[in-house]
């Protein structure tokens, strides 16, 4: 479970100066460059992917060892 934060602590360092104003046009070009229009492609997790396709490819083969081991299990069934 994940606790409590603290946002005072957490932000007491920050100091309220504005920002230096030769900075803001270099700021607001590197912003304009580096923004996009939304694309779910930019939030794909294929380690989520993968895994949900592990558990999958699993539970598929639960069913098959279930279903074969109800076959075995039948009664009437041959037994060698």
């Amino acid at each position: 479970m994940r606790k409590h934060r603290d946002e005072d602590a957490d932000f007491a360092n920050i100091d309220d100066d504005t920002a230096d104003p030769k900075m803001m046009p270099l700021v607001q070009q590197l912003i304009r460059q580096q923004t996009r229009h939304w694309d779910g492609k930019m939030v794909a997790d294929p380690v989520q992917e993968r895994l949900l396709e592990i558990i999958a490819l699993k539970k598929k083969a639960l069913r098959k060892h279930s279903k074969s081991q109800s076959k075995a299990a039948e009664p009437g069934a041959a037994r060698i």
